[in-house]
C-alpha cells in the first residue's frame, strides 16, 4: 500500500521538473509538434480559399454580379 505522504511527494517531485530544451529527444518531439501544427494550419487555410473558389464558381450568378460590378465602375 502506498502511502499519502510518499505519493504527494513524488507528485511535488515531478511537477516541478524543467523541460531541457538540450536534450534530443525533446528537440524532436518540440520540432515534430510545431510540423505537425503548421500542416494543419495550412491544410486549414488551403480547405478554406478552396471551398470558398468552389462556392463562387458554382454561384450561377457570380458572373452577372461581376458584370454589374464592372458597369457600375465604368
Amino acid at each position: 500500500m502506498v502511502l499519502p505522504s510518499k505519493f504527494a511527494r513524488d507528485l511535488t517531485e515531478s511537477s516541478y521538473r524543467t523541460i531541457n530544451f538540450k536534450d534530443p529527444q525533446v528537440r524532436a518531439l518540440l520540432l515534430s509538434l510545431g510540423t505537425r501544427a503548421l500542416a494543419l494550419v495550412g491544410s486549414m487555410v488551403f480547405s478554406y480559399f478552396l471551398i470558398r473558389y468552389a462556392i463562387k464558381s458554382m454561384d450561377p450568378t457570380h458572373e452577372e454580379k461581376q458584370r454589374q460590378k464592372e458597369l457600375a465602375e465604368i
